[in-house]
C-alpha cells in the first residue's frame, strides 16, 4: 500500500510541476505582450511640449520590430515548450484548442499594442486636450512658388497625409512579424487580423480624418498668403522697363497693344519713385509684422520663418531696385557730363585754320553738341540734387564724387557755353564760307536728282518688254545707293551748319 501510495504520490508532484512551469510560461508570453504595449512613437525625449521626434524614426521602428520579433520567438519556444510539458500530440484536438486560446492572447496583445500607438496620436490631436503641437510643416519659399515640407496636397507622394499613413503603417506591421501560432489557421500571421478589427479601424480613420482637416487649414493659411505671391512671381527687369516707358504701371500687362489714346509713354517723375519705394517700404513692414509660426487645431505647427525670411529679402530687393535706379541715374548723368565736358573744352580749344574744313567740321560738331544738349543740362541740376535729398532719406549714400562733381559742373557747364559763344564767334567766317558752298552743292544735286527721277522713270525696270529686269534693278539699286549716300553726307553737314536743304523727294520715290 505504502509503495502504491508513493507512486501516486509523485505522479500528483509530477503533473503539478508540469502544470506550474506551464503556468510560468503563459505568465512569461503575456509579459512578452505586455511590453509591447507603448507607443512605438514619441515626442523628442518624452518631454511634453516637445514635437514628435521623427528624425531617428527609422531607428527606433527597427528597435520595436526587432524587440516584437523576439518576443514572438520566444512565444513560439515557450509553447512547444508547454506542449512538451503537456506531452500533448500536436495532431490533437485538445493541444488545437490550446494553441488556439494562446493564439487569442497574442491577438489581444497586439491589440493591445497598436491602440496605445493609436491613442497617442488621437491624445496629442484631439484640440480639445492636446497642450503643444505634435507634427510641424515647414512653409518655404522655392521658386515660384511657396510650398510646404511635407506638402499639404492631398495625394502628393510626399504629403503630409502619407508620411502620418505610413507612421500608422509601421504600427501595424509589427503584427506581421511574429509568425502564426495556430499554424491550421489561413492567415501567416496577424496583420490581418488587426486590420480588420473595427475598434482599430475607426481609430485609425479619425486620426486620418483630422489629418485632412489639418492639411486644409494649412492650404488656406497658404491661399491667404498669395496676395504676395506678384513680388516672387514677377519679372522686376520687365516691371521697371514698363515703370520707365509709362512713368507709372499700366494696369494691363498687355498694354503694348493698346492705343495712344489709351496709354500715354512718360518718363516717370520723382514722386513716382517715391510712390513706388514707399509702398515697398510700408510693404516691408506688414510683412515683417506677420507671425512666422502659426498653430493650427492645437496640434499642427507651421514655421514660416524662412519664407518670411525669403519674402523680406525679395522686398527689399523690389525697393532696392528703385533706389539703385536713381543711384545709377544721378552717377551717370554727372559722370557723362563731366566726360562732356571735358571732351568738348578740349575740341573747342583747337585752332580753325582757313581752308581747313576737317578741323571746321569737328568744332561745328562740338558747338551743335553744346546746343543740343543746352536745355536738358540747364534743367538737370536741381532735380539731381532732389534726387539725391530723397536718397538720403532712404539712408542710401552716393559715393564722393558725385557730390564733389555736383559741386563744380554747374559753373564748369556756365564756363562751356561761354567758350562756345567765343569760338561761334571765331569760326563765324569759315563757317559763312562753308554755308555758301553747301547751299551750292545742294542746290546741283537737287538738279541732279531730278535728271535722275526722269532717268529712273524713263529707262527703269518697270516695262513689259524688259529683256533683262533682275540686272537692271540690281543697277539702279546701286545708282540709287550712290545718291543716298551723298544726301546723307549733305544731310549731315547741313544739320551741322544749320544749313535747310530740300527733303529730295524724287530721290525717295525712287527707292
Amino acid at each position: 500500500v505504502w509503495q502504491y501510495i508513493q507512486d501516486i504520490r509523485e505522479a500528483v508532484c509530477d503533473l503539478e510541476s508540469r502544470q506550474q512551469k506551464a503556468k510560468k510560461n503563459v505568465e512569461e508570453m503575456q509579459r512578452c505582450m505586455r511590453s509591447w504595449a507603448i507607443p512605438m512613437f514619441d515626442r523628442k525625449d518624452g518631454k511634453k511640449d516637445a514635437l514628435l521626434c521623427l528624425e531617428d524614426r527609422a531607428e527606433r521602428v527597427e528597435q520595436f520590430h526587432n524587440s516584437v520579433q523576439s518576443s514572438g520567438e520566444k512565444i513560439h519556444f515557450l509553447l512547444e515548450s508547454n506542449r512538451v510539458l503537456f506531452r500533448a500530440e500536436s495532431s490533437s484536438e485538445e493541444w488545437k484548442a490550446y494553441v488556439e486560446y494562446i493564439d487569442d492572447m497574442v491577438i489581444d496583445g497586439f491589440f493591445s499594442c497598436i491602440e496605445c500607438s493609436l491613442k497617442f496620436f488621437l491624445d496629442n490631436t484631439d484640440q480639445r486636450a492636446v497642450v503643444a503641437p505634435l507634427l510641424e510643416v515647414q512653409l518655404v519659399l522655392q521658386g515660384p512658388d511657396m510650398v510646404f515640407f511635407p506638402s499639404q496636397e492631398l495625394g502628393a507622394p510626399d504629403s503630409l497625409f502619407e508620411m502620418v499613413e505610413s507612421l500608422i503603417n509601421d504600427v501595424f506591421k509589427m503584427s506581421s512579424l511574429v509568425p502564426r501560432l495556430a499554424k491550421h489557421s489561413l492567415s501567416p500571421h496577424y496583420q490581418a487580423d488587426m486590420e480588420s478589427m473595427t475598434d482599430l479601424a475607426d481609430m485609425r480613420h479619425l486620426l486620418m480624418e483630422r489629418v485632412k482637416a489639418a492639411m486644409a487649414v494649412c492650404c488656406g493659411f497658404h491661399n491667404s498668403l498669395e496676395r504676395y505671391s506678384y513680388l516672387y512671381v514677377d519679372d522686376r527687369k520687365e516691371f521697371m522697363r514698363r515703370f520707365l516707358e509709362y512713368g507709372h504701371i499700366p494696369a494691363s500687362p498687355d498694354v503694348e497693344v493698346f492705343s495712344d489714346s489709351v496709354v500715354q509713354e512718360s518718363t516717370p517723375i520723382l514722386d513716382s519713385f517715391r510712390e513706388q519705394i514707399d509702398g515697398y517700404e510700408k510693404l516691408y513692414e506688414e510683412v515683417q509684422g506677420l507671425e512666422a509660426v502659426h498653430v493650427f487645431h492645437g496640434w499642427m505647427r507651421v514655421d514660416g520663418s524662412r519664407m518670411k525670411s525669403a519674402l523680406l529679402n525679395v522686398i527689399k530687393k523690389w525697393g532696392l531696385m528703385f533706389k539703385q535706379h536713381l543711384i545709377d541715374h544721378v552717377t551717370n548723368s554727372l559722370s557723362d557730363l563731366e566726360k562732356f565736358i571735358r571732351a568738348t573744352e578740349a575740341g573747342l580749344s583747337q585752332r580753325v585754320q582757313e581752308g581747313d574744313y576737317s578741323s571746321l567740321v569737328e568744332v561745328m560738331g562740338h558747338l551743335l553738341a553744346v546746343k543740343e544738349r543746352q536745355t536738358s543740362t540747364d534743367t538737370m541740376f536741381e532735380p539731381l540734387q532732389q534726387t539725391i535729398a530723397l536718397l538720403k532719406i532712404y539712408e542710401q549714400e552716393l559715393p564722393e564724387v558725385v557730390h564733389k562733381h555736383l559741386a563744380e559742373l554747374p559753373e564748369k557747364w556756365i564756363n562751356l557755353k561761354k567758350q562756345a559763344i567765343l569760338v561761334k564767334q571765331q569760326v563765324a567766317s569759315p563757317q559763312a564760307i562753308e554755308v555758301s558752298s553747301l547751299r551750292r552743292k545742294c542746290a546741283l544735286f537737287d538738279l541732279e536728282q531730278h535728271a535722275f527721277r526722269d532717268h529712273f522713270r524713263r529707262d527703269g525696270p518697270f516695262r513689259f518688254d524688259s529683256q533683262r529686269p533682275y540686272q537692271m534693278l540690281n543697277e539702279f539699286h546701286q545708282k540709287i545707293q550712290g545718291h543716298e549716300k551723298t544726301m546723307a553726307s549733305m544731310m549731315e553737314s547741313a544739320s551741322l551748319f544749320e544749313v535747310t536743304i530740300s527733303e529730295y523727294k524724287q530721290l525717295r520715290q525712287c527707292r
